[in-house]
């Protein structure tokens, strides 16, 4: 496993997490969701004994944490009230990394009031953060070979990337680099042909119809002409109005591709076929 897994930045005992939501529309922030881990016994927050029993579940609670390069991040975390039977009562279940009545998280205080062990997991997690940000800006700045059309411009963009990526000496880091390195020769052509193959997918792309459904297309000028009517007759009631005739999805498709003159190659295919083909395959 990669040592920048998000699993090591957030060392907590007693809870795993279940997912992750990057905001970075419209703030830079990002939101981790951590449950119990059902392989440990719940421990009271009061007295820190084992607890008898689980007295309800589906709790949750939002906490401020460090911060993940340029990104806030807070925590979504689902916890249990227990049953102690050395307090007697119901009790919030015990988190390491929080105090039940705080909002932020332990290793948010002042380091001076930090324990020799949360001093070790903060110097971890910053040593990580500083890896993070390297790697933020670094995402950035590669996308710069793609700006300029000079080839020799591009290949010096793409030197100094490779360098500067190459002081944070990390496999997975030089691993990417032996990657770019290899396709060096494409990224350097694109410099001089500038050219990607959207056109050539939308040239080949077919469009598939129905041809056994039959509708009345109806035109929406049409359609208000009939509604105007109804209402001078104080019409009441349900009414369905259409045009005059019919025809399969296909033959509409086929009339505007031709008014438009559209090269767009299309063909037809039965609904019905079409579902059992479908359902056969499930």
């Amino acid at each position: 496993m990669s040592e920048l897994s998000i699993t090591r930045y957030f060392p907590f005992m007693r809870v795993k997490i279940t997912g992750q939501t990057v905001h970075s529309d419209i703030a830079d922030s990002a939101m981790i969701r951590m449950a119990p881990d059902l392989r440990y016994r719940p421990l009271c927050h009061h007295c820190h004994t084992p607890a008898g029993t689980v007295h309800s579940n589906g709790h949750s609670r939002f906490i401020r944490d460090l911060n993940m390069a340029k990104a806030q991040v807070w925590l979504q975390v689902e916890y249990r009230k227990v049953w102690c039977d050395n307090c007697d009562g119901a009790r919030v279940e015990h988190l390491s990394f929080v105090n039940a009545s705080k909002r932020v998280t332990d290793r948010m205080k002042n380091e001076e009031n930090l324990s020799e062990k949360q001093q070790y997991h903060l110097q971890d997690v910053l040593e990580l953060n500083s890896t993070l940000n390297a790697l933020y800006v670094l995402k950035d700045h590669l996308k710069l070979v793609y700006y300029y059309s000079d080839r020799q411009k591009v290949k010096d963009i793409l030197d100094n990337w490779c360098e500067m990526a190459g002081q944070i000496e990390h496999p997975s880091v030089t691993a990417f680099i032996k990657r770019l390195r290899f396709f060096e020769y494409g990224i350097l052509n694109h410099a001089d042909y500038p050219i990607g193959t959207s056109r050539l997918e939308g040239a080949n792309n077919k469009i598939k119809v129905v041809n056994d459904q039959f509708g009345s297309p109806t035109w929406s000028h049409r359609l208000a002409l009939q509604i105007a009517r109804i209402i001078d007759a104080n019409g009441q009631g349900t009414y369905h109005a259409t045009a005059e005739g019919y025809c399969t999805w296909y033959e509409l498709a086929s009339y505007f591709l031709e008014k438009m003159d559209c090269s767009q190659t299309h063909h037809d295919c039965w609904y019905k076929r079409e579902s059992l083909m479908h359902n056969h395959t499930d």
